[in-house]
């Protein structure tokens, strides 16, 4: 065999020996695979549920972040009603008590008839009972136009060693007197600048009762002002306010009324809301305030029917409901101190109301005279309600001008992003026309009502606005009370509230004027 023979038989012999080995492989690999399969198709599943798991348990974990404050905030509420039902049953065992004891002692004494369950109504109130001893003792007033009895009342208060500025007493009657439009005049600022003296001493001038009702701060309801049904004595537990509104009632049954149950009806009372911003205003005042407002004008009220929206209703188990008429010889002035325990007043009492506030007195004046003021004849509801005028009975020139103020005044409060509606408009000219004469004096009567509703009415709605924003809208309106209004003292006072607030948080807070 030749050399190239050789090496053919050597290349056949390599090339099978390597084709053997490869089938050797792949038969071996092939056995492996089979073996392996199963293994990986499982591990391939546990690799998903291990997936589906770890998702689960992520979404668990962010649930349970956000159910934990619920947890503690269950378990807060959970001690509540523990508390709760435990003072329920406290409670229920005081009751049994009482009931056992009123019967051990024979009862109260009352029956189901209506008249019993009103007894506490028909006691008489101090401040009318006030009315009643004026009537007989009192200094006359003779001459019963309005401009006598404010100069009466102007020279009684300064007798009565208090200090208070003309125009200041005829900014508040004047608010009293368009109570139709405004049920209520809020007097405002820090403790002790005579917030209260001001309404006791003009309600004793001029003839009026007064009623001091001291607001509490736990108040939340019409019933802390007027009273509640005692279902235990079976009475109505009237308060001093609710027995003046019964008496002061002109629609109420005459039959009702005798010798000893007597009907005020031409009388005047005033009631004071002493610290009214205690409490939120409201939750107490709100649906009064409402009542008030829907009350018809004087010459309309005997119409049953016009009454009927003004009417407070008093629900009385086992009778009729009691229905008392608030009449426009009832009027309402409250009083504010602006500090941290008090709450602001709301839009809603702003727009049906004037503010009087008063500032930091210039200087500190002496403690006013002691002893018992003089009884001044009563004033009559009738006379009070004769010096009330429509804006319709304004000159035609001052009509106009003040319609003009109003919308003025009305496009500048809307620039400052705080408008006002009809409401508040008809209020203004009410003021107008019911500004009693300020005399000869350089400015005329109606810039000066004008610049008071500026101040009284305007201003206080203003509270919290931002100043970086409404600068010029508020130098715009000090300029409007200067040019139109000539009021320069309260143009002045504008400024330095500004000027104040911006140094002090950046938004408006109306700091007063002193007259």
């Amino acid at each position: 065999m030749n050399l190239l023979g050789m090496e053919a038989l050597v290349f056949g012999s390599v090339a099978f020996f390597a084709l053997l080995l490869a089938l050797v492989a792949i038969g071996a690999f092939t056995a492996y695979r089979n073996r392996q399969g199963p293994t990986l198709v499982a591990l391939s599943a546990a690799d998903h549920t291990l997936a589906v798991r770890r998702k689960e348990v992520e979404d668990a974990e962010t649930r349970l972040r956000e159910l934990r404050p619920l947890l503690v905030d269950a378990d807060k509420k959970s001690a509540e009603v523990a508390w709760l039902e435990q003072r329920r049953s406290e409670l229920a065992t005081c009751i049994a008590k009482l009931e056992a004891r009123i019967i051990e002692i024979g009862g109260t004494g009352a029956d189901d008839s209506d008249a019993d369950k009103l007894e506490d109504l028909r006691k008489m109130p101090a401040a009318l009972g006030y009315l009643e001893r004026a009537a007989d003792v009192s200094i006359p007033n003779d001459d019963r136009s309005e401009s006598a009895y404010l100069h009466r009342a102007a020279d009684w208060i300064r007798d009565a060693g208090l200090n208070y500025p003309p125009r200041t007493l005829r900014a508040l009657h004047t608010s009293f007197k368009i109570a139709q439009e405004a049920p209520i005049t809020v007097l405002s600022g820090i403790s002790g600048t005579g917030k209260t003296q001001l309404p006791r001493a003009y309600a004793q001038a001029m003839g009026m009762g007064f009623l001091p009702v001291p607001v509490q701060p736990r108040w939340d309801s019409p019933q802390d002002l007027l009273g509640f049904y005692n279902f235990i004595e079976k009475r109505f537990k009237a308060t001093d306010l609710a027995r003046a509104m019964w008496r002061l009632d002109i629609w109420r049954e005459r039959a009702s009324a005798s010798k000893d149950d007597p009907i005020f009806d031409d009388r005047m009372l005033l009631v004071l809301l002493d610290e009214m911003n205690l409490a939120r205003v409201e939750y107490y005042f709100s649906e009064f305030l409402s009542r008030l407002e829907l009350r018809p004008r004087p010459s309309e009220t005997a119409n049953p029917d016009r009454r009927l929206g003004a009417e407070i209703v008093i629900d009385i188990p086992g009778a009729e409901p009691l229905r008392m008429f608030p009449g426009h010889n009832l009027l309402f002035v409250g009083t504010m101190n602006e500090d941290e325990t008090t709450q602001a007043l709301s839009d809603k009492v702003l727009d049906r109301g004037a503010m009087l506030r008063f500032p930091a007195p210039l200087k500190l004046a002496e403690a006013p005279a002691a002893g018992q003021p003089p009884l001044v004849a009563p004033l009559s509801r009738r006379v009070w309600e004769g010096w009330r005028r429509e804006p319709a009975a304004m000159g035609e020139a001052d009509r106009s001008r003040a319609k003009r103020i109003v919308d003025d005044l009305s496009k500048t409060m809307k620039d400052l992003g705080r408008p006002f509606g009809h409401r508040v408009g008809q209020a203004m000219l009410a003021y107008a026309a019911n500004y009693p004469d300020a005399g000869d004096r350089p400015v005329s009567t109606l810039s000066m009502a004008m610049a008071d509703q500026v101040e009284m009415r305007l201003l206080p709605k203003l509270r919290g606005l931002e100043l970086d924003q409404a600068a010029a809208d508020m130098d715009r309106l000090a300029l409007y009370v200067r040019e139109e209004l000539q009021d320069d003292r309260l143009a002045e006072a504008i400024d330095a509230s500004v000027a104040d607030s911006a140094d002090a948080s950046g938004r408006f807070a109306w700091s007063g004027l002193a007259r």
